[in-house]
Parts: structure tokens; sequence; C-alpha cells
């Protein structure tokens, strides 16, 4: 991100409003008290406008050109505002914003310390580039303490081409702003009837669509978690089915915590002379055979068609070990003596945690180096892997990696070896065993990708202002996500992955993944498990889909190429907060992304509808794709919250499951089964560029537009 000298007569004085000429009425082509690198005026032009204008006469307008690229200076301004102003307080940043033609505008705020560290920062960014100006707003997650030294205040502009526009940016104490709220990182707003809207242009393009953000985890545990069949040495026919027809496109192995105490060394040669190893350290159950090892893993992937991406044991293995399965599957130089070379290597899991299962807990220094041994020795091998390092940015009630400064140190001391961060930030609502009305905590987990979204966007700018000459490299693997509601066996939420409103939750997650830029990678956890948390579940004598997994199978196999600007504006909710998700306002009842096929003639749009209770109509307006064209949509929906296909949790001798917690009285957990939550196909016949329609209560629609 942008940072530069600034002004230090605006330093002197910590009164009055901030920023200062935050409504760009004073100046020329440069407005009065900020700051204009010298090194970015060849990037585009910035001056001060009448057009989109939110209060006064005047606005900033900036507009970026070819040199503009990715990186840590973009065209913009900045400001340094004095910390003493707001000292013990909380505070937030708003502004009025626009863009349009390829140009994306940015306000950020970021927090220093005397040393020069990073306390916190945040960022305004449109999801939406229609050119009309909206409010944004956002808390920076840091109280102004003593030890905050500096704080800076900047606008840039993303893009190579187009005009963005400004106005209006306040800092002021959190919650004393306006009561008008700005639209939540999921593109939604108020509508100002109750009515909804979206706009679609099919001509227009945000990314590319990385096929690798449909991916899942699978772990050697337990046969694979029953995906193989040992003494038939071969895969669970239902499951590879299943596996197959969902669309996975990357797979992650040996999994999650596992993955730490791990020798990939006892997983091959034949399956005869494989041992048995405990699954951690401590372990007392006996532990698993080796019989899902490195060679059954590729073979899996080749078969459901799906890259593969490996975490190598950094806690408690060595550089030397981590090699040598890089040299055993990829070759010398990556000339591969296997059927399937594996381009993404993770290096380690949640090391960063206090207390971690593997024994592998590290501090971010330790964890640095740890990062660049293995870099050195894996690269040696094969110089063209990419390689993840793991990291986390806390958030709220999200607070998983015991050190806040981990990502600032391991970017700063390994950034120039690093492809991706491997982050683990959307497990939800984690509720545990509390008793919390069931709906609250529904409304709290579909709430919480908008906190996601955020987070994201949050650790991209970190990412961009902590690597300066990488900005745009270093990508962001979600590589554990999913609903999640408790652990313990004895918990009342323990089973409810399973259910309708958790699908609902994974559509949220997966729209966050698909407009972030930089977000490459997503695993969802996990395929299979002898438990809980497999979205391909046990149901009697074979094997089930889950809501979640059907959620999933409509953007991995309903969905395009090419990511194209999509504008929702629909009815919004509060949530109330539960487990580890805050409370977030102005939930968009509706979010929805759209992409186009690579050849253009098709073109895609899938919607949440969020409510409880209800259907809302929303006007569509397509443009950017001809006059006319034909339509079909799939629908998954259920008749409750909480409905399911009725997979089932083990019977497990001397263990026993809670009664699991039911939405109301109209709840109808207890009642799962193959006719409870499914996906309709309705035929839309012949539409105009104009349609309206009508998104049902608890569901994920999936459109595909045909051209006529």
């Amino acid at each position: 991100m942008l940072f530069m000298a600034v002004c230090s007569a605006c330093a002197a004085e910590p009164g009055g409003e901030w920023p200062k000429n935050g409504s760009f009425e004073r100046g020329d082509a440069v407005p009065a008290d900020w700051v204009l690198d010298p090194a970015v005026t060849s990037k585009g032009s910035i001056g001060i406008g009448t057009e989109r204008v939110q209060s006064g006469s005047h606005g900033l307008v900036l507009s970026p050109n070819a040199e503009n690229t990715p990186g840590p200076q973009r065209l913009g301004i900045g400001q340094l505002v004095p910390p003493d102003a707001f000292r013990g307080e909380r505070i937030a940043i708003s502004a009025w914003m626009a863009g349009q033609g390829g140009a994306v505008p940015v306000v950020g705020l970021h927090a220093l310390r005397s040393d020069g560290s990073s306390a916190g920062s945040v960022l305004l960014r449109p999801e939406v580039q229609d050119g009309k100006l909206q409010r944004y707003e956002a808390d920076l997650d840091v109280t102004i303490s003593s030890d905050i030294a500096n704080l800076i205040v900047f606008v840039i502009a993303e893009g190579l081409e187009g005009t963005a526009y400004v106005d209006d940016v306040v800092i002021a104490e959190a919650g004393a702003g306006p009561s008008s709220a700005a639209p939540p990182a999921g593109g939604g707003s108020k509508a100002a009837d109750g009515k909804a809207s979206i706009s679609v242009d099919v001509a227009g393009m945000v990314r590319h669509v990385p096929p690798t953000l449909f991916g899942t985890n699978v772990e050697w545990i337990f046969n694979g978690n029953g995906i193989w069949v040992p003494g038939k040495n071969t895969f669970e026919p239902d499951i590879l089915r299943l596996t197959k027809d969902l669309g996975v496109t990357l797979i992650r192995f040996p999994g999650g915590v596992f993955s730490d105490y791990y020798d990939w060394r006892d997983g091959v040669g034949p399956q005869s002379e494989r041992k048995k190893t405990p699954h951690l350290p401590g372990d007392k159950s006996g532990g698993s055979r080796h019989t899902f090892g490195t060679d059954e893993l590729l073979a899996l992937a080749d078969q459901v068609g799906a890259d593969v991406l490996i975490t190598v044991n950094a806690g408690n293995g060595t550089p030397e070990l981590a090699a040598d399965w890089v040299r055993y599957v990829n070759g010398e130089n990556g000339d591969s003596p296997r059927s399937h070379r594996v381009k993404y290597w993770e290096v380690g899991n949640e090391l960063y945690m206090e207390g971690d299962l593997s024994g592998g807990e590290m501090s971010p220094e330790e964890y640095a180096e740890t990062f660049l041994a293995f870099a050195r020795a894996m690269r040696a091998v094969d110089p063209n892997i990419k390689l993840g390092a793991v990291g986390l940015k806390n958030f709220g009630r999200y607070r998983f990696n015991a050190h806040d400064d981990w990502n600032e140190v391991v970017l700063r001391e390994a950034g120039s070896e690093i492809d991706f961060m491997a982050i683990h930030n959307a497990y939800s609502p984690v509720v545990g065993d509390k008793s919390l009305d069931p709906e609250q905590v529904y409304r709290a987990a579909m709430a919480a990708p908008v906190m996601v979204e955020r987070n994201l966007r949050d650790t991209v700018a970190q990412i961009d202002r902590l690597v300066p000459g990488r900005g745009g490299e270093i990508g962001i693997g979600v590589t554990e996500w999913g609903p999640l509601y408790a652990l313990s066996p004895q918990s009342k939420w323990v089973d409810h992955v399973k259910t309708l409103g958790s699908a609902l939750y994974v559509s949220g997650a997966l729209n966050a993944f698909l407009r972030v830029p930089g977000v490459d990678l997503a695993n969802f956890f996990k395929l299979t498990e002898y438990g809980f948390m497999g979205w391909i579940g046990k149901r009697g004598n074979g094997y089930a889909p889950t809501a979640p997994y059907l959620a999933f199978q409509l953007y991995s196999r309903h969905f395009g190429d090419v990511l194209v600007p999509t504008s929702v504006q629909a009815p919004t909710y509060d949530s109330e907060g539960a487990g580890l998700m805050e409370a977030v306002s102005d939930v968009p009842m509706l979010d929805g992304v759209a992409s186009r096929s690579e050849s253009g003639d098709r073109a895609y749009l899938i919607v949440v509808n969020r409510s409880l209770e209800s259907a809302i109509d929303a006007e569509i307006d397509v443009s950017g794709f001809g006059e006319g064209f034909s339509g079909t949509a799939r629908v998954l929906s259920g008749p409750a919250v909480d409905a399911n296909t009725g997979t089932e949790l083990p019977r497990i001798p001397g263990l026993d499951w809670a009664k699991q917690a039911v939405a109301g009285s109209k709840g109808r957990f207890d009642r799962g089964g193959p006719g409870e939550v499914g996906v309709e196909t309705v035929d839309l016949g012949s539409l105009d560029a104009q349609f309206t329609h009508s998104f049902p209560p608890l569901s994920v629609t999936a459109i595909e537009l045909v051209r006529r």
C-alpha cells in the first residue's frame, strides 16, 4: 500500500476534524493538507473535481494509467493524523467512493508503533465499480493506546485505467458516525423500500476464477477416513463417485494437525509392509496403519481430475525430510517419476496456535527461520514449486493465533520466498456447548462471511505493505475452512455442520473467496470423516452428500471462468453474534456473484437468500450479453434452517453423542433424509436483459444463461 512523506504541519495540531480537508474543498492539483509522493506522479493524475460529490462542491478524482501496476506504491495521496486526537479510543474511518472504467478507489487507515511496526490497519474498497457514489465505513480493530506513534490515512486508486472518485473522508470514534451504514463487504446494502435488485455486467471482468478455489482436505488416518478399502487395495466406490461428482479441483494432504506429526515415508511402499503409528504425540488410541499414503493420494487426484497440495511436517520434521518428499513425487527439477507432479506445498499447519496438538508450536521468529530452511531445501530439488507459509490475522473474537505479530514477522523475514499465505480464518460459528437460540446461531453463521471477507482484504493489504516489490505475487490460500459449531461429542451443536444453514454459510464464504483478488486457493475441511465434519457422510449402508456438499457443487459445476462485476441491493438484517462470531450490522439478505464462460456464450449468477422465512423478488439487469437468452435455475433449498440429508453420526461403543439442538417449532434436524434438502432444476425459458426472479427463503440459486 501507499506510504509516503507526510505533512508535518498536520501532525502538530491534534484538535479539530480528521483528516484535514477530508472533503477536498481546498486545493487544486493536490488537495490542501494532503501529500502526493513524487514517486507516483507518473502513474496517473490526481485533482479536485465537481462531479460525483457527496457534500460541498468538490471531491477527489484519481485517474490511473498503465504504470499503476500492483505493488506498494499506487497512485494516491496521504496524510499524518496525530494519535493524541484519539488517545484511549477505538476509531473508525468512513468515505464516499465510486469507481468506473477499471479504476477502484481505496481508502485506508494504518496505525504504527514508535518502532515502526504495525499496530493495525483497515481498508475501504467498493466491490462494484458502477460509478455510483456510496458510503463505506469500517472500524480500526485497535485502541489508540500510548504505544501508537502515528496514524496514516491514505487514498489510492487501483487499476490501470478509468476514474476513481472519493469524498468526505472522516475519522471518528467508533460508533459515533452517522446512522446510515455502509454496505458490508459482501456487496449488499439496504434497499430503499425492501425490494432487491441485481446488476450484472457480463462484458466486464474482475478476474479469472482460480480453479484451485474448489479444493478439499483429505487425511491419512483411518484409511484416509474411509476413502481406501484395505485388502481390496482400491477406493471406496461410493466415496470415489461422490468426489468426482463434487468437482473438487485441489486435494490437501495429509490433513490438518496430523501434518506436523507425519512421516511420509511410512505411507509408501507395499501395503503389506506399511506400519501402524500414532496420529499425534501421546496418542493412546492405537493410531492407524498407513494404508492411504502418497501414491494413493496421487491416484485419487488422477481419478477425480484434481491437483494436489501437500503440507510438509515443519513441527516435528526436517527440511531434508520435506525435500525428500518433493524428490519422491516430483523428481529432480520437476522431472516427476510419479503419475502426478505436485505444484503446491505448504510448510506446516497451525504452528502459531498455543498448545498445538502436534507439539510443534513455535514463535513467529522461529517459524520464519524454519520456513526459509525448508524453502531452500525443497527448491533445491524442484525450483518451480509454489510454497505456502502459515499465518492468520486475528479479528474480533476469532483469535486462534497466539501471536498478534505473526504475519508481520513472517512476511518481513521470509516474504521473499513465500508464494502464498495459508490462512484458516473461515471456520464459523464455533459456539461450543453454549445454550443459544438456534436461529441466533444460524443468523450469526450466515453473517460470518462478511467478516471473513474483511479479514481477507486486510490480509491482502498487509502483504502488499510488508513485502514491497512483490505486490500481487504473494497470494492467499484458505487451506482449511467450513462450518464448525463444536468439537465435543457432548455439544448439542456438534452435528450441525451438515445442515441447510451451514450450506448457506458455504455459499457466502465462496462468494467472499471469489471476490477478493489474491485468494487463489481454498480447501474446505473436510471431504470425509468418521465423525461429524465430512461433507460426504454415512447414511445407512452407503454414503450421501450433505447440504454443504450440494452448495459447493453449484459453484464447482455451474460457474464460469471469468468473474464479472455484480451489484446486489437488498434488504438487510443485524446478527446478534454467537460463539466466535461477533454481531454484524446490515448483513445483506441476498448475496451474489456472477461470471461468464471463457467463450462468452454463457453467463452465470449464484445468489444466496439468507432470510429464514421470506422469498425475495429481485429485478435483475444483465448488460453486455445481448438482448435475449434462455435460462436455467438450479435451486438448493429445504423446509428449515436445520434441515439435512440424513447423514449419521457413527455408533462407537462407550461414546454417547449429545441430543442435537432443533431450530424451534419449525425445526427439522431430527427428520433428516434424502428428500429434506436437495437441488431442483427449473427451466426459466426465454429471458430479456431485464427480468425478475424470486429467490426462495433459505436457498442458494445458480442461474445459467445461454445466449440466443
